[in-house]
């Protein structure tokens, strides 16, 4: 099973991301937050680490590129994806600056993009 932690404001857009991940391959836990506070609340209190995170760029309050500052600063280090309706190639680029981020996905999710996690983590 892969844990993951999703990270989106929109609430319709994170249930369906979720039950895609949940229903897709039966292989995903999926964590869902709605507020960049809440998701470091729930790390900073964890004992145990999901296997990643999706992450949303443009949230109120702490939106996805100061999460990762904030994730840097706490010493967690894990692999992030950023799941976002983005097209900008600006933030592509940014991403890249960040060794945690290991993709960049669009919104909506895909099974595409289902299956890329998958292969990342060796699951087919």
């Amino acid at each position: 099973m892969i844990n993951l932690m999703l990270i989106d404001d929109d609430k319709l857009s994170a249930l369906i991301a979720s039950k895609m991940l949940e229903r897709a391959t039966g292989k995903f836990d999926v964590s869902v937050y709605y507020t960049a506070i809440s998701a470091l609340e729930a790390l900073k209190n964890s004992q145990e680490l999901p296997d990643a995170i999706l992450l949303d760029i443009n949230m109120p309050q702490i939106d996805g590129w100061t999460f990762l500052e904030y994730l840097n600063k706490m010493d967690i280090f894990m692999d992030v994806i950023m799941l976002t309706a983005s097209v900008y190639e600006d933030d592509m680029q940014k991403a890249k600056e960040y060794p945690q981020v290991k993709g960049f996905f669009q919104k909506p999710l895909s099974k595409e993009k289902i299956l890329k996690l998958l292969k990342y983590y060796n699951r087919p």
